[in-house]
């Protein structure tokens, strides 16, 4: 009784996150999810509510859905995914975690402090570099949702955009990662159940969370996303070096 509750508590959480920013909610789910429990309940039930909060996210905003796939990017993404992983074996893990840590909080920082100063102009080719980074790290390990989340802070986009848009990238790998783990048989009994359990927690955080991203100043939203993207830095190398 105590497991399941300290699941669904963790699962609002990182639901209601991921409601007012677009992402993170796998930064928060996962490592407090292992102390509880193990990885072959907590990694599909993370896929799951992801994907079931994307396509919330998606059908809230589903006017602007031409807005919201950026088709030729995700296209580029997804082509250098099998590239990255054939590439995975020849280059350390630890070290690509750790230079992607370090860039991270090194871009946060920046932001943060010297906001004003870094002026960043999103064109054709700079949006097919970050795709492609985005799907080599996405292949090699599994770590393709950082350069979106920064494509879209230098983008100048509202909350409620940056939020839908990221979901355009974000569905299509959620949905390829749920679909290997039924392959992989992850896809069981328990899970549905501990799934069906946590459903109408995450309904409540998906409603709340979409209420704050309305509601939220842009500045406000701009420095929490700087946060999260420092916090997610410093998990990657606490990460890579454990």
């Amino acid at each position: 009784m105590t497991e399941i509750i300290l699941i669904t508590a963790i699962i609002f959480l990182s639901s209601f996150v991921r409601s007012i920013f677009g992402f993170a909610d796998a930064l928060i789910a996962m490592p407090l999810l292992l102390l509880v429990t193990d990885i072959s309940l907590a990694s599909p039930l993370v896929a799951l509510f992801s994907s079931l909060i994307a396509i919330g996210i998606i059908l809230k905003d589903i006017k602007n859905i031409k807005a919201i796939f950026d088709l030729p990017m995700l296209a580029a993404i997804l082509i250098f995914i099998p590239i990255g992983n054939y590439l995975a074996s020849s280059i350390s893990e630890a070290l690509i975690n750790v230079t992607l840590a370090l860039t991270l909080i090194a871009f946060a920082l920046f932001k943060l402090f010297y906001k004003n100063t870094l002026k960043l102009h999103i064109n054709s080719f700079t949006k097919y570099i970050i795709a492609v980074i985005s799907g080599l790290l996405g292949g090699a390990y599994n770590v393709n949702g950082p350069p979106i989340v920064i494509y879209g802070t230098v983008s100048s986009w509202s909350p409620s955009e940056f939020r839908a848009r990221l979901q355009g990238f974000f569905l299509p790998t959620n949905l390829v990662i749920c679909i290997t783990h039924y392959a992989n048989g992850l896809w069981t009994v328990n899970l549905f159940q501990t799934f069906s359990i946590c459903l109408p927690v995450v309904l409540i955080a998906f409603t709340l969370g979409t209420y704050v991203n309305k509601k939220i100043r842009v500045e406000t939203f701009n420095v929490a996303v700087y946060y999260l993207l420092l916090i997610l830095g410093i998990y990657l190398i606490i990460n890579s070096l454990s």
